[in-house]
């Protein structure tokens, strides 16, 4: 059924043109004059500078998940290089017009009357491109489907403009040169953190107290900026150990108050929900599926832990990608590396436990981690991803599965993963079995951190947990192991 015409396609071009064209506004009215510091993009800068110098990138998508950033990338880069005189850039945001919906389905009538023919509609895209250099169009990806084929026309129409769309998907054109982001690493993130909380508690700075919560907090939020903002927030009303601790129950209270610029989400479950609403029902199944990762996979992991993988499967992630949904990131054995971010793997995970499939899924994933730790895989040999997490993971299920085989290989396989960047331990005797029998996943981290000569501070800065935390984890590994002292953890786990 098509749309009943919002705008009179009359002086058709004239009335569209001019209702679009007046939604335009420049990049200094966007960014506003005093921006905060860009954190961590440096790179990303660096290549979008790159690929809009190129005389034949006419048209650039940049795209990543949804809260990492591509407006403030964009709108940065507009701010380091304005155009020339003879340059006009204007901004079309849809997630931000006042009457976004109106200008939605003006987008959506012009296609239709574009794929009818009507001769009107190339005179619109005329309109929209006179006197311009570079059009940027932010918040595209839910008229991307509508929007594709009419800037193909508006590219043969005006190829003299250049356009730029920002947004989670990249609209599949030939010739479209894609800039992905990816979420911030753990010390930019921190930095972010911090830029964040001054803005509500100018004297806040990190320490060697709060360092370790702040940086589990970055690694909780998948270093997602949107994310990292509103955590940084709650620093006003509590210390980074007890944001942690709220967040770890749920995101539920984290909210943005006032407007933001360049997010049309006030909240993370906001955020999540409008994620979940672009996805069609195999996206979400395979999604949730997928959460069993909890970090990056592979497509080869992929395909041999969740059920039924097969080539539609491999079509479904290709489509989660192109929606940034899965971030890929280029390994340096040429295999990519995928992940999920982490606010949008949590909610996932909060509903696969009731599937029926979720019995077979975790085993499945049990049994890959477990021949991954085997097959001696976990060394920083640059063939894996970091797999310490779902490691972690396939820990607790032969655990539980009453498995302590299984158990020894992988907990052995931890003690040679780097954390953070450090060189990884030496090869040391298995852990015995009854050790891990007895030990959770979290006792069992705390005691291998003892065995490896670290102090209480040290392992809570590494875990992300209050110090005293950590001394209570070391109490009941003591306890059920029978140890008095520390040197005799250290002996237990060395006894083979």
């Amino acid at each position: 059924m098509s749309i009943a015409p919002v705008v009179p396609l009359y002086a058709e071009a004239d009335a569209a043109g001019e209702f679009i064209s007046d939604r335009m506004i420049s990049p200094a009215g966007y960014i506003g004059t005093t921006p905060t510091a860009l954190i961590g993009r440096a790179d990303d800068l660096a290549r979008l500078a790159s690929v809009l110098a190129c005389p034949e990138a006419r048209l650039v998508t940049v795209t990543g998940p949804c809260g990492v950033g591509k407006s403030r990338l964009v709108m940065e880069y507009f701010r380091q290089h304005p155009p020339g005189p003879a340059g006009v850039v204007d901004v079309l945001d849809f997630g931000y017009a006042a009457d976004a919906a109106v200008l939605a389905r003006v987008v959506r009538q012009l296609n239709e009357q574009r794929s009818r023919g009507v001769r009107g509609v190339r005179a619109v895209l005329e309109r929209i491109g006179e006197g311009r250099h570079t059009v940027v169009l932010d918040h595209c990806e839910d008229v991307a489907g509508e929007l594709a084929p009419l800037l193909a026309e508006f590219r043969r129409c005006c190829p003299r403009v250049r356009i730029v769309t920002v947004g989670t998907t990249r609209l599949g054109l030939y010739g479209e040169r894609v800039v992905r982001l990816q979420p911030l690493p753990a010390a930019a993130a921190a930095d972010l953190f911090v830029q964040c909380a001054r803005s509500v508690l100018p004297e806040f700075a990190l320490t060697a107290e709060n360092s370790g919560p702040v940086l589990a907090l970055c690694r909780l939020l998948g270093g997602l900026p949107f994310a990292i903002e509103l955590a940084a927030a709650q620093t006003k009303l509590a210390g980074p150990e007890l944001i942690l601790e709220r967040l770890q129950d749920g995101f539920g209270d984290l909210r943005r108050l006032g407007h933001h610029p360049y997010s049309r989400h006030s909240t993370i479950t906001g955020l999540v929900s409008w994620v979940s609403a672009q996805l069609d029902a195999g996206e979400r199944t395979l999604l949730t599926q997928l959460a069993i990762f909890e970090g990056p996979f592979t497509m080869r992991a992929a395909a041999e832990v969740v059920p039924g993988f097969d080539g539609g499967g491999y079509l479904i992630m290709e489509r989660l990608i192109d929606k940034s949904v899965l971030v890929p990131d280029q390994r340096r054995d040429g295999e990519l590396s995928l992940i999920i971010p982490n606010v949008l793997r949590l909610d996932a995970a909060s509903t696969f436990t009731v599937q029926p499939y979720y019995p077979a899924l975790r085993h499945a994933h049990g049994d890959y981690f477990r021949r991954v730790a085997a097959a001696g895989a976990c060394a920083a040999t640059g063939r894996e991803p970091d797999i310490r997490a779902d490691l972690v993971a396939a820990f607790g299920y032969w655990q539980e599965a009453g498995d302590a085989a299984a158990m020894a290989v992988i907990a052995s396989a931890l003690r040679l993963i780097p954390r953070d960047g450090e060189p990884a331990a030496r090869a040391g005797p298995q852990v015995p079995a009854g050790v891990t029998d007895v030990l959770t996943k979290r006792e069992l981290e705390v005691a291998l951190l003892v065995a490896d000569g670290l102090t209480n501070r040290a392992i809570a800065h590494k875990l992300g947990l209050a110090e005293w935390t950590v001394v209570n984890h070391l109490r009941k590994v003591m306890r059920k192991l029978g140890c008095q002292s520390r040197v005799q953890v250290t002996r237990r786990l060395a006894a083979s």
